[in-house]
């Protein structure tokens, strides 16, 4: 009979705690202004290899992008996969369909902040938590337990007004986390 009770105030416990592990929501990526308030940014993650086979590319950078030319430009050499913010890889995309939707229309109202970074392990993987309104980008830097020992690269394309295209952007510090 204790075994009976013992397990079902296990199952019970159980029960009760998976529906409050699912209200915890991730919070997204947002342009923070002065006066306290905030704009959700559309983002993408897309993981581009490895900036090394460039030359002698930074292991980070942030650009800004202003026309279909530049961005076909900017990725022209890369092999690129697409990833979700949590670390999931998405199926195979090809890169023209990835960026068919930034055309001459969304330029003219738009721009594409590409920020890319470049890490010991492709394990290591990024979640843009916001940009200030000064042009400070917080990237949240999500390291594994045990990682791989291949060097990889990552393009974070977040999409703007074209009102902050003369923004001296930054990348500030990267923000650890260890799941």
């Amino acid at each position: 009979m204790k075994k009976v009770i013992f397990f079902s105030i296990v199952i019970l416990v159980i029960c009760l705690a998976i529906p409050a592990c699912n209200l915890v929501k991730e919070k997204d990526p947002v342009l923070l202004f002065s006066n306290g308030s905030s704009k959700t940014l559309n983002v993408k993650y897309i993981y581009a290899e490895y900036f090394g086979h460039l030359g002698n590319a930074p292991s980070s950078h942030v650009k800004i992008v202003s026309s279909r030319k530049e961005l076909e430009q900017y990725y022209e050499t890369y092999r690129v996969r697409r990833w979700d913010g949590n670390g999931n890889l998405l199926p195979d995309y090809n890169f023209l369909s990835m960026i068919e939707e930034y055309n001459d229309d969304y330029f003219k109202n738009n721009i594409l902040l590409n920020v890319g970074l470049t890490e010991p392990s492709g394990s290591i993987h990024h979640k843009l938590i916001s940009i200030d309104e000064n042009g400070g980008i917080l990237i949240q830097r999500i390291v594994p337990g045990g990682g791989t020992a291949d060097m990889a690269s990552w393009c974070i394309i977040i999409e703007l007004d074209k009102i902050y295209a003369n923004i001296d952007f930054t990348l500030l510090p990267l923000v650890n986390i260890y799941p």
